[in-house]
């Protein structure tokens, strides 16, 4: 049986030949001699290829080269004044400029094939043209109802779609301006008309409690409902007798879970023994694997959904409830089925020996962050209700310690970034936006899953068998460059060596650690880096200094753990034919590439939700002031953060009194007639103008 990474070779090999001549799937079959049992496989490997933009496929069906044309694939990013630029799928090509005249009508996140027009020179990017749009992806989109004379558009939420959308539904009449609606694209745009399409969904008026939300989850196409299908599967998943059989029992072992206050879906528990002075340590997941088949309606859902969508109000679950906060979820006094990885661990943190089995395991406390940090503290109201797990959750401390340690020694960068809690009212509105608390008990989960995350990756590798792997590789070194720019303007300095090393980053963190600019020049710093990303090849993991990675310990809320359990559960059950090996790894590199896609959308709906949701809060306190500090200062305004993480923008063209010019190899904004200077790190009181919760813009004035 051919690897898969040979057999992608040996199709692109084929396609990308100069005498090649586009064929259908059959024809390529046959040529390359694909043998009945391997159909499969190269069905995947060509899906995988039109997937990542390497060759296209046609609506005859027809398999045609990209290179041969000297086409670039890759996804545009629209603007509001009609130009663009495209993110090469390839991330070793910079993005491309396109004119509004180049673009072929292309919509903001299209998929297109681009040629170049002029090759980038000095500090300019290259300019393209689009000539074929692959995959359109705004087939719904979200905006504001206007009517003008009868007339009905949608106003997009997303500015840089660039157009409005012309309604022509019948009963288009029965719609009024300021409501919120998604729209069904029925026309594409050409260089005769603009788009149209049908309102399929009024989700409100704007400012009615909950639409802002329904408006992002619509816009970024996050199912926030299951099918019936998958519901009715859901419902008759259950656990018996049987399925407690032929795995260890762990029940009698002191378990215990630690987490917020108010999660339901608690898919990690945790126990610790110290024998013969090495820490032994129980990392016990919850085996979602055991209900989520391969290829159920359950599984085809997950895969499409990727992971759990948590906003500051409501959460949209990878999973049905009935799973992810029953079945799977480690409540305690029930007895779950788990993957366990028992490790032992030597004093200099150090896993000495690990075993990873299938197991029964029963929690014994439901714990939280702030109790387990009370406790460790000594409060003594807490010691005493729960002095049986005292002992082990100072060990658990002790063990946190020496894992952190051992990790930043090794060189993971160690960023600690203050986020958001938004709290809400009995009516659904913003109460109040506070710093979230990172405590000792949160440490030591986080220490133990990421210890948990490496020993599973690690296994998987020299096991040989097919994994998701978490990767971050090396950041590029013009980001790099550029980031020390940065850092000269403010005063510091990175060492110059050919082989970057994360340590090197960590020196710089501890030297900014409680100074004014510690919170930009970290953001500055993240942004330098590669973004993590899921992989089937091990690539290892920059910022954690990590040779070996993956997910393995949130299955409820993340596919690519589901997917590490699933085979991982496989190859303790038995041999892995290789056959089997062949089809998983075609698997895994639809997954890595799905998940990642998924987490990338969810990401960015979050976020859009927390600024619009901070918008709120602020749109009640217009004209009155706050202490904030400079958090970046642009060609355009300056950047105050306030203590509680909400940002606003000074804008140069709102201050009447000066005009500011910016310095960008100082990083300063002059005052050209009072001499006022702002740089990054300065303390300023600021007074709020303005607050959009639409669009999640805050506007300060100094």
């Amino acid at each position: 049986m051919i690897l898969i990474e040979t057999k992608q070779k040996l199709v692109l090999d084929l396609i990308n030949d100069k005498d090649y001549t586009p064929m259908k799937f059959n024809d390529i079959a046959a040529i390359l001699n694909v043998p009945k049992e391997d159909i499969y496989i190269l069905s995947k490997v060509l899906d995988t290829l039109v997937f990542e933009g390497e060759i296209t496929k046609e609506r005859d069906g027809k398999y045609r080269s990209v290179s041969n044309e000297g086409l670039i694939f890759g996804t545009f990013s629209g603007s509001k004044k009609g130009y663009g630029f495209i993110r090469p799928k390839d991330k070793n090509i910079p993005d491309i400029f396109i004119s509004a005249e180049n673009t072929c009508y292309a919509m903001n996140n299209d998929e297109v094939f681009v040629k170049i027009t002029k090759q980038a020179e000095n500090d300019s990017s290259a300019e393209g043209k689009v000539v074929k749009i692959a995959k359109r992806a705004n087939n719904t989109l979200v905006g504001t109802v206007q009517v003008n004379r009868n007339i009905v558009f949608v106003i997009p939420d997303d500015k840089k779609i660039g157009s409005d959308i012309f309604i022509s539904n019948k009963n288009s009449k029965k719609y009024k301006s300021g409501q919120k609606a998604v729209v069904k694209i029925t026309k594409w745009p050409d260089r005769f008309k603009g788009a149209a399409g049908d309102i399929i969904e009024i989700l409100g008026y704007a400012d009615e409690v909950g639409v802002d939300v329904m408006s992002v989850i619509r816009n970024h196409h996050i199912k926030d409902f299951f099918d019936k299908k998958t519901l009715q599967q859901a419902d008759t998943l259950k656990v018996s007798d049987n399925d407690f059989k032929s795995r260890t029992d762990l029940t009698d072992i002191l378990t215990i879970t630690i987490d917020g206050e108010d999660a339901k879906d608690l898919d990690d528990a945790i126990s610790l023994e110290i024998k013969d002075g090495f820490y032994q340590l129980g990392v016990h997941i919850a085996d979602v694997s055991h209900f989520v088949t391969e290829d159920s309606y359950i599984d085809k859902e997950a895969l499409k959904r990727g992971t759990s969508v948590y906003f500051a109000d409501r959460v949209i679950p990878m999973l049905p409830v009935k799973l992810s906060n029953g079945l799977c979820s480690l409540n305690p006094d029930e007895k779950k089925l788990a993957l366990s990885v028992m490790m032992k661990i030597d004093k200099k943190g150090n896993v000495t020996e690990y075993e990873v089995i299938k197991s029964v395991i029963l929690s014994d406390y439901r714990m939280t962050y702030s109790d387990v940090t009370k406790i460790l503290d000594g409060d003594k109201k807490l010691c005493d209700k729960y002095k049986k797990i005292v002992p082990m959750l100072y060990d658990m401390d002790c063990l946190k310690d020496i894992l952190h340690a051992k990790r930043l020694a090794r060189g993971s960068v160690n960023f600690d970034f203050p986020e958001a809690k938004i709290l809400f009212d009995e009516s659904g509105l913003v109460a109040d936006v506070v710093k979230r608390e990172f405590t000792r008990a949160n440490s030591i989960i986080e220490e133990f899953m990421l210890i948990c995350n490496e020993t599973v990756a690690e296994h998987m590798f020299w096991a040989e068998l097919p994994c998701v792997y978490r990767v971050h590789e090396t950041p590029d070194s013009s980001k790099i460059e550029n980031f020390k720019k940065m850092l000269s303007a403010l005063g510091y300095s990175m060492k110059n060596s050919k082989e970057l090393h994360s340590a090197e980053f960590n020196k710089i963190l501890a030297q900014i650690e409680g100074k004014p600019e510690e919170r930009i020049l970290s953001t500055l710093m993240l942004r330098s880096f590669m973004k993590a990303r899921y992989s089937p090849e091990n690539l290892g993991h920059f910022g954690l200094a990590s040779k070996y990675y993956c997910h393995f310990t949130s299955p409820i809320r993340r596919y690519p753990d589901l997917v590490v359990h699933r085979i991982l559960k496989e190859s303790l059950d038995g041999f892995l034919s290789e056959k089997r090996q062949s089809k998983l790894a075609g698997f895994t590199q639809k997954a890595s590439l799905m998940s990642s896609d998924a987490e990338i959308t969810a990401m960015e709906a979050e976020r859009e939700v927390e600024a619009m949701k901070k918008a709120e809060f602020m749109a009640n306190f217009i004209g009155e002031d706050f202490e904030g500090t400079v958090s970046s200062v642009t060609g355009f305004g300056i950047f105050v953060e306030l203590d509680n993480t909400i940002e606003g923008l000074i804008r140069y063209a709102d201050i009447t009194s000066d005009y500011f010019e910016f310095d960008p190899e100082t990083l300063t904004a002059y005052g050209k007639t009072s001499g006022s200077k702002y740089k990054i790190g300065q303390k300023v009181t600021v007074c709020v103008v303005a607050s959009n919760p639409l669009t999640g813009e805050i506007d300060f004035m100094i």
